[in-house]
């Protein structure tokens, strides 16, 4: 197993690991987005998050998130609701197509995301979003995320074969020179 820092440990600083599959099952092709608000474990609250994982592993987690002041869990929770809100809003916006809406949605959901240090979900978010672009014809925005999902999907390869798949679609779809400049 690996594990990838996604910020500086401090000395003796305890190092967790987590339990939960929150990577949105999004990799096939664009419709699949409807799917997104389907992902019950995407954007769970504190209490939903305990106990998913109480019922699952049997354990209570006791992260620095997890155990954080009331205050930093109440506004966590809360960007973790309008991350549930964003994904309805991208799934109702799609089967409008409605894509500038969608795409503004979508970014405003990533920040939301990178605000919660779900950085192994973001390239996976990254191609969703470079699919988006390439739709409604904006190719230059189309590569900028795809070289941005397949840079975090290869960094989060190492620690698990889950990618692979969304990582060959990448490849397939872009070439490889473009991908890595």
């Amino acid at each position: 197993m690996a594990v990838i820092a996604t910020r500086d440990i401090e000395m003796g600083e305890e190092i967790s690991v987590s339990c939960m599959h929150i990577i949105p099952h999004c990799q096939k092709c664009i419709v699949q987005l409807t799917n997104l608000a389907s992902d019950i474990e995407f954007g769970l609250k504190r209490e939903e998050r305990q106990a998913l994982l109480k019922n699952r592993w049997g354990f209570t987690c006791m992260c620095a998130l997890c155990t954080s002041d009331a205050e930093k869990i109440k506004e966590s929770d809360k960007r973790r609701e309008l991350i549930r809100q964003l994904r309805d809003k991208i799934r109702q916006g799609l089967d409008r197509d409605d894509f500038p809406s969608s795409l503004k949605w979508y970014r405003q959901m990533i920040k939301l995301c990178l605000k919660e240090r779900l950085f192994p979900q973001l390239g996976e978010q990254y191609w969703v979003l470079a699919k988006l672009y390439s739709t409604v014809g904006e190719s230059t925005n189309a590569l900028k995320y795809a070289q941005l999902a397949y840079k975090e999907l290869k960094r989060y390869q190492k620690a698990g074969e889950e990618m692979d798949g969304v990582i060959a679609e990448i490849e397939e779809a872009i070439p490889l020179s473009e991908l890595q400049s």
